[in-house]
């Protein structure tokens, strides 16, 4: 439907396959928890945490460029900042295959 060329018009799976998707996004709440998980008697949640290296390249070029705008604010207009993503060895990003594995390898599993 999205990005097949050859669709040229809507039917009525495009609206359903639509309509799907806006009811979960409404069931989702921050975090990608769904609301009826989040509103249970019967779930808890534990606290984790974890460093996300992507949001902290980005938090540095931000207190970077705010230290070099003292002087200008105005410098600072409509500048943001935004993750590329590149691998440390020259390899092709890894799939989620790789990156669960990698994980279940980390936790012991």
């Amino acid at each position: 439907m999205l990005r097949d060329p050859a669709h040229k018009e809507y039917n009525a799976w495009d609206l359903k396959l639509a309509a799907a998707y806006h009811i979960r996004e409404s069931l989702i709440v921050e975090g990608g928890i769904p609301i009826y998980w989040d509103q249970s008697d019967r779930v808890a949640f534990d606290v984790k945490k974890g460093k996300s290296k992507s949001r902290a390249r980005v938090q540095a070029a931000e207190r970077q460029a705010q230290k070099a705008a003292k002087n200008n604010p105005a410098a600072l207009d409509g500048l943001y900042f935004y993750a590329v993503p590149r691998t440390i060895d020259g390899k092709p990003l890894p799939t989620y295959e790789e990156w669960a594995e990698e994980k279940r390898k980390l936790e012991g599993k």
